[in-house]
């Protein structure tokens, strides 16, 4: 059969079932064991955390975005663009090799939104990639990648929903004192948790009214009010849900979130929902004025040039040889494992005016899993000032034996860069917390030393680390962490200074123990 001289749409083409399926056979399969790392690291996060268990419904709901549309994608001819999905199915196929070799699942998960688009531009071309741009968009929403974004809205949020939670429950007639987070009720003190901004959430709700939008809605300008008006709902709904528990507990409620956990934030994002599904319905009635325009951009919208065969047989082969080749690396890769340069109990006991005594890592506030040599002590100044030092160093890192870990989660959620002043190496960013419990508090400092490198940033910390196991074939790297608990709410400058003080006098020596 010579297609050099025909052209065949995506349609005819599949006319040809036999071959057809088995091709698509071949690179799914292929496809699917290179990349079972980072599938099932995704599933992990989805069933892990409330406010990703979407995730397991965008991959659907994007392919049938694909389903949707079959009829105008049927009509396209495909025309690999060889190098364009050159470059971004090897990024896809790098990322995912890096992350695996260095246990971080962030950067394969990542890599499979690199490497999608790679292979669609790579055997169909660019006018796929375009017509396909919806379903392919979407699939970022199942991956935590604005998890940056939603830690700095967080608070805003927080102050938002206690203050017109605050407001609303004056209207009603129940006394209350709202001190920035907190209500302060007759009978209890409620706090609007971090995880109870709303904000977690918002991502869900977004990755479902797309969809709703896209279904239900003609017109870009009745889509993009349908979006605006569903952030608003979460909105309403989180401030509603403060509301509701205020009232429970006021009214004499002993458990805070009701009876069967009615108040909690999924079942209240579950009603914005129906409220969303009402307006979308409503609004689905409504005439729409630029129906016509997305209605023109689609019957525009032409085949496009002949299949040239060759050039296709040669971008699938491509896409099997990296797919192959990448699974294979990861495969028969083996990192080298990097031993600390001294053994990090032999630490002086005396540092800088502070004085040491080993405890065991149970005793230490913040200690991640799975370490390969580690450091807990704890040192007190001439004022009796307590500081907890935890050093964890990882000779290599993998899937599950991560420095950054999510048992840490509580130590990342509200950190803040800091600058540490030392004698030798000028100032330092790292990053200060305090992670809250009943009766107070928990300050403390971290950072990572990835061989000599000091590194705040989580995101930056992970990317040093796959790129150092696929480049170096070491992923190696420590985490040190120092906290104190204040005495009282007045002492926390001062514990704050005098941990900064501590720890400046710490970094320094730690170049003689780690690598």
């Amino acid at each position: 059969m010579n297609s050099e001289v025909q052209s065949y749409p995506l349609a005819e083409i599949f006319r040809f079932r036999k071959k057809a399926v088995t091709l698509v056979f071949i690179l799914a399969a292929v496809f699917l064991f290179g990349f079972y790392g980072a599938a099932s690291s995704l599933v992990a996060t989805w069933n892990g955390r409330d406010d990703y268990s979407h995730g397991f419904l965008v991959p659907l709901i994007s392919l049938y975005f694909v389903w949707a549309d079959r009829r105008r994608l049927g009509s396209l001819t495909p025309a690999p663009n060889l190098a364009g999905g050159l470059f971004l199915t090897l990024a896809g196929a790098l990322m995912n090799a890096a992350g695996g070799i260095g246990g971080v699942m962030l950067v394969q998960q990542i890599s499979i939104l690199v490497i999608i688009p790679g292979l669609v531009l790579l055997l169909l071309g660019t006018r796929f990639l375009k017509a396909l741009a919806l379903p392919l968009l979407y699939l970022v929403l199942m991956v935590p990648l604005l998890d940056p974004v939603i830690k700095r809205i967080q608070w805003p949020f927080q102050l938002l929903s206690a203050a017109a939670a605050s407001d609303v429950l004056t209207l009603l007639g129940v006394p209350v004192f709202n001190r920035a987070q907190y209500l302060e009720l007759p009978t209890v003190t409620l706090e609007v948790a971090d995880v109870c901004s709303g904000v977690r959430y918002l991502v869900s709700i977004i990755a479902l009214t797309i969809p709703l939008a896209y279904f239900t809605q003609r017109g870009w300008k009745k889509k993009g009010l349908l979006f605006v008006l569903a952030v608003l709902i979460g909105i309403f709904t989180n401030i509603l849900r403060v509301i509701l528990i205020g009232l429970w507990s006021y009214f004499g409620g002993t458990v805070v979130h009701g009876p069967m956990h009615l108040f909690q934030g999924l079942f209240v994002s579950v009603v914005g929902m129906v409220f969303l599904f009402i307006i979308a319905m409503a609004l689905s009635r409504a005439p729409s004025a630029d129906a016509h325009i997305e209605d023109q951009a689609l019957k525009n919208e032409e085949a496009g040039p002949v299949l040239n065969a060759s050039r296709f047989n040669i971008a699938y082969f491509i896409a099997i040889a990296m797919l192959l080749g990448q699974l294979v690396y990861l495969h028969t890769y083996t990192s080298r494992p990097v031993p600390v340069k001294r053994n990090l109990n032999a630490m002086p006991m005396d540092i800088g005016g502070w004085t040491g005594m080993d405890i065991s890592r149970t005793e230490a506030p913040f200690s991640p899993p799975s370490v390969d040599s580690e450091l807990a002590r704890i040192y007190r100044n001439a004022s009796g000032r307590a500081i907890t030092l935890y050093v964890g160093y990882y000779a290599t890192q993998m899937q599950d034996k991560e420095m950054i870990h999510d048992s840490m989660r509580k130590l990342y959620e509200d950190a803040g860069n800091i600058k540490l002043p030392t004698a030798s190496m000028g100032q330092v960013s790292v990053n200060e917390t305090t992670v809250k419990a009943a009766g107070g508090g928990t300050m403390a400092l971290y950072w990572y030393d990835i061989n000599g490198r000091i590194l705040s940033s989580n995101y930056t910390a992970k990317l040093y680390t796959a790129a150092g196991g696929l480049f170096k074939r070491r992923t190696n790297g420590a985490v040190v962490i120092t906290s104190t608990i204040p005495a009282n709410p007045a002492d926390s400058e001062a514990a704050l200074n005098d941990e900064l003080d501590f720890a400046g006098k710490l970094l320094p020596l730690l170049r003689d123990y780690l690598p």
